[in-house]
């Protein structure tokens, strides 16, 4: 901690009353986790951290400190070039002031500012189509994604509309200033080089997302009810306006779930990944006699899908949904040239099997999709684009963006659901009886443990590097044949026999350690059991 910093956060006019009374209360081994001379870094998918005074916390003055040099980092790439940014927030608390301060900073540096309305919500995948389409720099997003109310976060594109990758990540964090030189700076910022977009970008943006879709016939009605969920997030009101503009007319809105809410007071977590948070939803389900649910994140890049089955219901992993997506794209659509897939490391092998009957080809990427939109660009045209995906839910179904994309990932997936209808087979049918069928069985998962110490990481990497040493020649039934360090994967690598493999990596968003599994055999509750066992064997292992 260096009392110095303190000090000058208690003495400066920028720093609100409130946030000098918190500090003036700290312990000092709260003071060293919230104070230090270093600058706060990018993880996985940007900047998240706590709203908190210090600068170790989102506050004012490390919005500052971000925001400028992200604008040092553009004039620096675009020298003699005129620069546009595209600035916006989710429904995050203190959204609108931090991208006010963003805004600022950015106009001071005499940088060009594109946004909606400060007071409206800007769609994350949307930023990514918006620099493609305007030409722009790059852009500032305001957005913890699904993370808890009490956090935010900075992330950052590229020209391409990509996220901005880890070399130029760390480019950004060398030209912020140092912390001294924030906390009393006078901002001069210039108004008069906002623009604000208007209502165009979002009928250009719903209009170019029918790329994604194959036999979705908009003029045909779609009578079966679809219940959705926002998660208090920014597609509340925006995508069951697109899916009705498909043809689907009767959404059924979670009306508790679909305001805006930066507290998310209607939901026991907002990440659609977790059980959870489909409580409600299937509430709202059971009343109206509905058989799909779909629900988005809070900054709308996560797109999940529930389904009625068995007088149960069923929740489709990323990886489900990749395979299902793969299988139709390939199956459905005509390709002129090489069809290819971009997913990460860590997520499910079965695309591997699909593809190769069509003589394409999967790229294998670290995590995090700032990684699937460069191998894209970097592909260009040379090749046809399939899916890009993650095993946590959510997908990009064309390249008119470079991020996830839940308006396409959820258009694609209702008009699969519409083709199983059609042909009289519930799509967990057409999964597993179908798909795993000719292809192969297999079980996937993602086992997280959370970490609650300030410490976390020194914890994580102790049990990576038990991973990494262990000396038994199986797991579970399975066979180890190889142990490693996956470097482009930034994973562990236990590589089984018969096509398995369970990897290992610490979350660069959360305090969480996250085991992947990827196991083949001849039934599905087998397979569950089996990595039920080969989980409790590893929380022996790391004594978690």
């Amino acid at each position: 901690m260096n009392n110095e910093i303190v000090k000058k956060w208690l003495s400066s006019d920028n720093v609100p009353q409130t946030d000098k009374d918190i500090i003036s209360k700290m312990k000092n081994e709260e003071l060293e986790l919230a104070f230090s001379n270093a600058p706060l870094s990018f993880g996985t998918a940007g900047i998240r951290a706590k709203m908190a005074p210090g600068t170790q916390f989102l506050n004012k003055i490390t919005y500052y400190q971000m925001a400028t040099g992200y604008g040092k980092f553009l004039k620096n790439k675009f020298s003699n070039q005129n620069i546009s940014v595209i600035v916006a927030h989710d429904n995050r608390n203190n959204g609108i002031d931090f991208s006010i301060d963003v805004t600022n900073i950015l106009t001071s540096l005499e940088l060009e500012f594109i946004c909606l309305k400060i007071i409206n919500l800007l769609l994350r995948q949307l930023f990514s189509y918006a620099i493609r389409k305007l030409n722009a720099q790059g852009a500032v997003i305001v957005t913890a994604s699904h993370n808890p109310k009490e956090d935010n976060g900075f992330k950052i594109y590229n020209e391409t509309g990509a996220q901005v990758l880890p070399d130029d990540g760390l480019k950004v964090v060398e030209l912020m200033p140092n912390v001294f030189e924030m906390i009393d700076l006078k901002v001069a910022n210039d108004d008069s080089l906002i623009t604000y977009l208007n209502e165009d970008i979002f009928r250009q943006y719903y209009e170019d997302c029918k790329q994604a879709l194959i036999k979705t016939n908009i003029n045909e009605s779609k009578e079966f009810s679809i219940v959705f969920s926002g998660q208090h997030g920014t597609a509340c009101k925006r995508l069951p306006e697109f899916l009705k503009l498909l043809g689907y007319k009767n959404i059924i809105l979670v009306e508790e779930q679909c305001i805006f809410d930066g507290n998310f007071s209607n939901t026991p977590t907002p990440n659609p990944e977790n059980r959870a948070a489909w409580d409600l939803s299937i509430e709202y389900a059971d009343k109206n006699n509905a058989n799909v649910i779909i629900q988005v994140d809070p900054d709308a890049d996560r797109f999940a899908l529930g389904v009625r089955y068995k007088n149960s219901w069923r929740f489709l992993s990323g990886n489900q949904m990749g395979i299902i997506y793969t299988d139709y794209i390939l199956k459905n659509k005509t390709f002129t040239k090489k069809p290819y897939i971009v997913s990460s490391y860590v997520s499910t092998n079965l695309i591997d099997r699909i593809i190769k009957e069509y003589h394409g080809e999967v790229y294998r990427v670290g995590t995090g999709f700032k990684w699937v939109g460069d191998k894209i660009n970097k592909i260009k045209d040379s090749e046809e684009f399939v899916v890009g995906f993650e095993e946590a839910v959510g997908a990009l179904n064309s390249t008119i963006n470079r991020d996830k994309d839940a308006y396409q990932a959820a258009a694609l997936a209702l008009e699969i659901y519409n083709e199983c209808l059609k042909n009289n087979i519930n799509i967990i049918d057409h999964l597993e009886k179908n798909i795993y069928g000719k292809y192969g069985i297999i079980h996937n998962d993602t086992i997280s443990f959370t970490f609650v110490e300030n410490n976390w990481k020194e914890l994580v990497k102790k049990s990576l590097d038990k991973i990494l040493k262990y000396s038994e020649k199986t797991i579970g039934n399975r066979t180890i044949t190889s142990i490693k360090y996956n470097e482009v994967g930034g994973c562990y690598d236990w590589i089984l026999d018969g096509d398995s493999w369970l990897r290992f990596r610490m979350s660069g968003t959360e305090p969480k350690f996250k085991v992947y599994y990827n196991l083949y055999g001849e039934n599905l509750n087998a397979l569950s059991q089996e990595a039920k066992t080969i989980n409790d064997q590893i929380k022996t292992l790391l004594n978690l």
